[in-house]
């Protein structure tokens, strides 16, 4: 403990010699991306101005991932309100099972009618209902933006 304050202390006070157990900095290169080990959950945030991005999620989950069933993916979004920037959280077990695929779509319907499309999806045990996505806003004389939720089938 007291070298570990003795080294805190003299940086503090700018002794050269603490500065010496720093290590240089690395170049400027990216690092490498972490394999991506089978058995464990790995995340991605996807943040589009304009609402969700279904190909690239879908992209993702039947590249990185391929969870062997809906259980391997969970999600959340924040958004600020209609209009406002939507980020998506999605975390994937990596099953890497070979014959599984995802397909993933953005369900839209007006304002507040979510109900009927949606009643009709909780019947189907592949299909996992994500995040809504508030659309934008009517302005001057432009309709507002159709609300929608994210949807991702288990198709095979």
């Amino acid at each position: 403990m007291r070298a570990l304050l003795a080294s805190a202390a003299a940086l503090a006070l700018g002794s050269s010699s603490a500065w010496a157990q720093v290590p240089p900095s690395a170049p400027n290169t990216p690092p490498a991306p972490a394999p991506v080990i089978a058995g464990q959950w790995y995340h991605k945030g996807f943040e589009d101005p304009a609402g969700p991005p279904p190909a690239a999620v879908e992209q993702w989950l039947n590249t990185t991932c391929q969870p062997k069933s809906l259980a391997g993916i969970q999600m959340f979004s924040i958004q600020s309100g209609h209009g406002g920037r939507w980020n998506l959280h999605v975390w994937c077990h990596v099953d890497k099972a070979a014959g599984s695929h995802y397909s993933v779509k953005l369900l839209s319907f007006g304002k507040a009618k979510f109900s009927a499309p949606v009643n009709d999806l909780v019947r189907n045990p592949k299909v996992r209902i994500g995040p809504f996505f508030l659309g934008n806003p009517a302005e001057g004389d432009k309709p507002a933006g159709d609300d929608g939720v994210l949807v991702i089938e288990q198709t095979r």
